[in-house]
């Protein structure tokens, strides 16, 4: 991960940044690292897109509720690593746990081939799918023979 505090002085650079007035895209912030001074002052910039961090492995302990309250939710997006060091039932704690502060999660898979890997990342990376349909409806469905969009289409009829 390109981490944006390991370049110099970094509150120095953002205050540079703060007198351009001009919107700013942060990528590769180490959410496990990130300290009160450092969210407060991102959260103080304009910004082109969200804030990107990662949670490759679920088994670090990331104070997600603690960094939504620095910066607000809206503005981060989580890269979510699967299929990796995870379990499917890790996985679905993990996005389920962002989307429920608010925090934009986008699935990136290990194996892009593997059948669940490639549709949990779907699911979650088509945000109106994400937001509307449950993780064991739509993967239900995404194999049998109906499918949603037949089921839906039935019973409109």
């Amino acid at each position: 991960m390109d981490d944006v505090f390991n370049y110099g002085n970094f509150l120095n650079k953002v205050d540079w940044l703060l007198t351009w007035d001009q919107p700013v895209d942060i990528q590769g912030v180490d959410a496990r690292i990130l300290t009160w001074e450092q969210a407060i002052t991102l959260s103080e910039l304009k910004l082109r897109k969200r804030i990107k961090m990662a949670w490759d492995n679920p088994r670090e302990n990331i104070n997600w509720e603690q960094i939504a309250r620095w910066i607000p939710a809206h503005k981060i997006m989580v890269y979510v690593l699967i299929g990796y060091w995870s379990t499917e039932k890790e996985d679905l704690m993990r996005v389920m746990k962002l989307k429920e502060l608010g925090i934009s999660p986008f699935v990136m898979p290990y194996d892009k081939h593997e059948e669940y890997q490639k549709c949990f990342a779907r699911w979650v990376n088509m945000k109106a799918i994400f937001r509307n349909v449950p993780w064991d409806l739509y993967y239900k469905n995404k194999f049998s023979k109906t499918g949603i969009m037949n089921e839906t289409q039935e019973t409109e009829a």
